[in-house]
């Protein structure tokens, strides 16, 4: 059941028989839903708000749509299957409103399908600094792609070898790159770590290292370097 008008701020319906789990504002107009799941199936483009802390199940984002985190967390519940999975496009914002340490997060894991983004700016449309933070790690497989300009990725961003990244600021904890990628593109932010696993498929079924520093240069833009946490630079 859903009730729409702009008017109403409640998250529970009139006839006290469905609680909203998430509202789809565009053009002006926002709308209710009783799942997660059906907001971003109607969101086209318009601000999906969650209105619930958790989600139990697999939800897919096969449209356009923005997630606002600002004063709000969405994690997995008690049967720890919540996750999102990005075969659309998605924008994650959060202006860093509210109080209280867990605020602001994305605390499910992220997976960009092929053909899906994932795109985290700089700043919200209101221009506040993005605080959103990705705590559960994002995994961009094969043909997906990631844009992140600001923002936070705790544990792991993971790029498969035909995946897509545009990084140009941000804060990400671990950068794994399973194999030397196609397509990665590096001009600021900041990483605790960066590593390259390469796949030698040399008949012994380990994979070894085999990378050099060239490697880790090949995936900033021109004119950019590594520079460390001491203040030197990589070479």
């Amino acid at each position: 059941m859903v009730y729409s008008t702009a008017k109403w701020g409640l998250h529970t319906c009139y006839c006290g028989q469905v609680t909203y789990a998430a509202s789809v504002t565009a053009d002006g107009k926002t709308t209710y839903y009783a799942s997660l799941q059906e907001a971003f199936n109607a969101a086209d483009g318009g601000v999906v708000k969650p209105l619930l802390r958790s989600i139990e199940e697999k939800v897919t984002v096969s449209q356009n749509a923005i997630l606002d985190l600002s004063a709000m967390e969405l994690t997995y519940g008690l049967s720890y299957n919540g996750q999102l999975s990005v075969t659309g496009s998605l924008t994650v914002v959060a202006d860093g409103s509210g109080t209280g340490v867990d605020l602001n997060q994305l605390a499910v894991p992220v997976s960009v399908k092929d053909g899906g983004k994932l795109i985290v700016p700089a700043a919200c449309a209101d221009g506040k600094i993005n605080c959103v933070q990705l705590v559960s790690g994002v995994t961009v497989e094969d043909g997906g792609s990631v844009t992140i300009s600001g923002g936070s990725v705790e544990r792991t961003l993971m790029l498969e070898k035909d995946s897509t990244a545009v990084i140009s600021g941000g804060n990400i904890s671990s950068l794994i790159l399973t194999d030397i990628p196609k397509s990665v593109a590096i001009s600021g932010g900041s990483f605790d770590n960066i590593h390259i696993y390469k796949n030698a498929h040399d008949g012994s079924g380990v994979i070894r290292s085999d990378i050099t520093y060239a490697d880790f240069a090949a995936l900033l833009t021109d004119g950019k370097a590594f520079q460390l946490t001491g203040g030197s630079w990589a070479n």
